[in-house]
């Protein structure tokens, strides 16, 4: 079966309450409706990528043709294990209100989980923490598969960040900007084929809000919208999508990053400091990503498809009611041009 996103799969036969659960998922983070998954029965994947294509040539009449092989390669993929206890008191399931308790705590972890598999799918690092997988990040800056997949604003080694500022920047920035969103897209294959996956620009708030600004001022942005009716930006039909807030707090409470250092959004405002694979070392930056969701080329990995039960009030202590959510999931990068990064930033 080909890898489908969360939302294909509502059409699907499924209980009640995970249908509930994906729509929640789908409708509240808007990066659930775009990665596709791929079910697997491994925790460990080793899966081969075509690493070369080989060189075919013309020949002479009655002589041999050339013989030529494709080159593959192996790479390794380890699904990590996100699981919760969805608790409350059964006394709580008799009260008379308006909104059933017990949905109420099952959206609001439902959402924190959509929260959390957008930030790994950034900035999730193995290396920093073996129970979580490795995101986007992480793969373009030691993954010598993605050499090449870094864009600079500025040639050679030049550190000084590209000004987008909404007081200061100019024209030439904004559409050296343009020019830099065209390299972007150069080194993910260009927009004019597979559009079974297509690119995605993700970014943070402040981006996408400077994104506006340009097309007031200036109409170099276009604008389209999802299935869910949500408005976005675009670059010659290249959405950018806000990937949004941390989990936690600051899913609601949290608010828009002065800078780096308040850490509220999964994409750092001008807190980056890329490294590796070609980037210049920028400091207070702000970083575009650019992803091809789809077979063949950025997936998630699943067990299988998100789990949930309804457990009832526990043995060990029936004063909680529990609704278990189980996800065992990955994620895999299986080509050069399945992501890429637009480095070096000033966006405020």
């Amino acid at each position: 079966m080909a890898a489908i996103t969360l939302l294909e799969s509502l059409s699907l036969h499924q209980p009640e309450l995970r249908g509930a659960v994906i729509n929640t998922l789908v409708q509240n983070v808007p990066l659930m409706d775009k990665i596709k998954w791929e079910n697997t029965k491994q925790l460990n994947v080793t899966t081969s990528y075509l690493s070369g294509i080989p060189s075919v040539s013309f020949r002479s009449l009655n002589e041999a043709p050339a013989e030529v092989k494709p080159s593959f390669a192996q790479m390794n993929e380890t699904l990590k294990i996100l699981e919760a206890d969805i608790v409350i008191d059964p006394v709580l399931l008799m009260v008379d209100t308006i909104q059933n308790l017990e949905a109420a705590n099952s959206e609001a972890v439902i959402k924190s989980i959509g929260y959390l598999v957008n930030q790994k799918l950034i900035a999730g690092d193995s290396a920093t923490d073996p129970e979580e997988p490795d995101g986007i990040n992480i793969r373009l800056q030691n993954d010598e598969r993605f050499s090449g997949q870094t864009v600079n604003p500025n040639s050679g080694t030049t550190t000084t960040t590209l000004d987008l500022t909404a007081a200061t920047n100019s024209s030439a920035n904004r559409f050296t900007y343009l020019d830099k969103l065209d390299e972007l897209i150069a080194v993910m294959g260009g927009t004019n084929w597979n559009n079974d996956a297509p690119i995605n620009f993700l970014v943070n708030n402040q981006t996408e809000r400077a994104n506006w600004s340009f097309i007031r001022r200036e109409k170099l942005l276009d604008t389209t919208k999802d299935q869910f009716d949500r408005t976005l930006t675009a670059f010659r039909g290249v959405p950018f999508i806000d990937v949004g807030f941390k989990p936690g707090a600051a899913a609601i409470t949290g608010t828009f990053d002065a800078t780096g250092a308040t850490g509220n959004q999964i994409i750092s405002n001008d807190g980056d400091s890329p490294t590796g694979n070609g980037a210049n070392a920028y400091t207070a930056s702000t970083t575009v990503y650019a992803v091809r969701f789809g077979n063949d080329y950025f997936l998630g990995l699943q067990m299988s498809p998100l789990k949930t039960k309804h457990l009832g009030q526990s043995v060990d202590n029936p004063h909680k009611s529990k609704v278990n959510i189980q996800w065992v999931f990955g994620f895999a990068a299986f080509q050069k041009r399945s992501i890429a990064r637009l480095v070096g930033l000033n966006i405020t």
